[in-house]
């Protein structure tokens, strides 16, 4: 808080210079931390970050627990979600998660995670044809 003695004490809001950002603060993401701290904006931001949901294509539809509902699966990201929720795992299942693992960290391609996650599907019983 400013004192009385201070000369801006009562100046306005206009001379004043635009807020920085806290260094000793926290920023949202760590790329942005890195930024503050002088890092190149190509070095510090994350392939996560950058690169969002890794899409494919058509969708795998599956079963929902509500009946007469059925979701489409068009990214690795849904993918996981869904084989989280399974109550059956089996062998397909497995391959499928580590499908998800693999593309994410980029050892695989979303069309792969796709043909894994469909097969895992209908090991699991939850595949519905697209209509």
């Amino acid at each position: 808080m400013r004192k009385a003695t201070d000369p801006t004490a009562g100046a306005s809001t206009k001379n004043r210079p635009l807020r920085v950002l806290n260094p000793r603060r926290p920023a949202l993401f760590p790329y942005q931390r890195r930024l503050q701290l002088g890092w190149s904006a190509a070095s510090c931001r994350s392939k996560f970050i950058l690169m969002g949901p890794f899409w494919f294509s058509p969708p795998i539809y599956v079963k929902t627990k509500r009946p007469g509902i059925r979701h489409g699966v068009s990214h690795v990201e849904g993918a996981a979600e869904e084989l989280m929720a399974w109550d059956t795992k089996g062998p397909r299942w497995t391959k499928a998660v580590q499908s998800c693992v693999d593309a994410l960290e980029g050892k695989s391609s979303p069309q792969e995670v796709r043909e894994a996650f469909e097969a895992a599907a209908k090991e699991a019983n939850v595949y519905l044809s697209p209509e």
